[in-house]
């Protein structure tokens, strides 16, 4: 991977300055073709997440199943999304990222026709390789074309857009379910043709990209089996047991693997992912962080889509509905808080986020049957007020 320098050298290091030959014009059209990734990344996973119940009742699968057609999305788009940054110091951000959205459309027509929830997992993983393709490039395009004082209000523009997905893809889910669950992931389809076309003629290929690249196949290697292996572990091991044959086998290869994963980079001349970036302790801090805030983000959505459909017997439409809180909160504050970071620093605003977060969720930790909705209102803004004032001033963190 690409040091802190060579990311973005000029619109993240110089402040102002604009590459030359590129006009400041171009930097919005960058932004718009991220965004529209967004929209559509977050629209997915809000239309299906509100879709598990159905989708349950629909394959008359075992619930492990069902929740692997979220966690193999997940788990490939965690897997690869390291060996599509690579990918893209070798061939060019812009040429990963369309092939991200084109493959993203195709996997969401695909999925509409499975005919059995294996099948269906199986489609999900490659659609999160797609996934990989764009989220490994989508920060960076924007850091690459925007000045750095304006690259807190870039990222919380994205932010904004993912807030709104959130929004209306729990409702929009709801909304398809009654056509059928296959409209869950066939809506993808002209998103996708649209932002790969929308890709195609916008963005330009902006960092340089060096001849005689070498792919570092023993470090990506490791990389995927330790990983896939921890996760694995953890999956399965909260549902079948720690003490299960598969649980076991995927601690062991982490532990084996991510040693021999480390020693490979640090040898490798061009290795995979540049582990000096974490001597830089924003960034180390900041992936960590985000890492977290993710974890606490998601599992509190996924807890109560089941929620408000299972104990509550909500349908479809009203869950999503239900869920909006959290996404409209993190609306209202992003703008806010990616105009103060550029002016303010990240810091400080990148930890208030985290204590509101902390917040938000110690008060969930008390919701029952009989809790009124007014307080899990309130825990739900507190919550994602504070992912609004952390995400865009992390993000810029890590990029500058």
């Amino acid at each position: 991977m690409a040091s802190l320098e060579q990311i973005a050298p000029e619109a993240t290091v110089l402040g102002s300055t604009v590459r030359p030959g590129v006009k400041s014009s171009y930097r919005w059209w960058a932004l718009s073709c991220t965004s529209l990734g967004t929209l559509m990344a977050t629209l997915n996973s809000g239309t299906l997440i509100i879709a598990l119940p159905v989708l349950l009742r629909v394959f008359h699968a075992p619930l492990l199943s069902i929740v692997w057609v979220l966690l193999a999305y997940m788990l490939a788009q965690t897997v690869l999304v390291l060996t599509a940054g690579r990918l893209a110091d070798m061939f060019g951000r812009k040429t990963l990222y369309v092939v991200g959205f084109a493959l993203f459309g195709v996997t969401g027509l695909a999925a509409g026709f499975c005919t059995n929830v294996t099948q269906l997992i199986v489609v999900r993983a490659i659609q999160g390789g797609a996934g990989a393709f764009m989220i490994a490039n989508s920060s960076a395009i924007v850091t690459d074309a925007f000045p750095k004082q304006q690259l807190g209000l870039a990222l919380g523009t994205n932010m904004i857009v993912a807030a709104v997905g959130s929004i209306l893809g729990t409702i929009l889910g709801g909304v398809l379910t009654n056509f059928g669950w296959q409209w869950v992931f066939w809506f993808n389809v002209p998103f996708a043709v649209l932002g790969t076309i929308w890709a195609i003629v916008n963005l330009r290929e902006l960092s340089q990209i060096e001849g005689k690249q070498r792919f570092d196949i023993a470090g990506t290697a490791l990389y995927v089996v330790a990983i896939v292996g921890l996760l694995l572990a953890l999956t399965v091991g909260g549902i079948q047991g720690w003490t299960a044959p598969i649980v076991i086998i995927g601690f062991i290869a982490a532990a084996v693997t991510l040693p021999l994963f480390i020693i490979a980079e640090v040898r490798a001349r061009q290795p995979m992912l540049d582990l000096r970036l974490f001597a830089h302790r924003p960034f180390a801090l900041g992936n960590l962080s985000t890492i977290f805030n993710a974890m606490a983000r998601q599992g509190v959505t996924f807890l109560f889509v089941f929620y408000f459909q299972g104990p509550l017997e909500k349908d479809p439409i009203t869950a999503g509905l239900l869920l909006t809180p959290i996404a409209a909160s993190m609306l209202v504050v992003s703008p806010l808080s990616g105009w103060l970071a550029d002016r303010q620093g990240s810091r400080w605003l990148a930890f208030t986020g985290l204590l509101l977060t902390t917040v938000g969720l110690g008060g969930m930790a008390f919701i029952g049957l009989d809790t009124p909705y007014w307080y899990v209102v309130v825990t739900m803004v507190v919550m994602g007020a504070g992912s609004g004032f952390f995400n865009s001033p992390n993000s810029r963190m890590i990029m500058t």
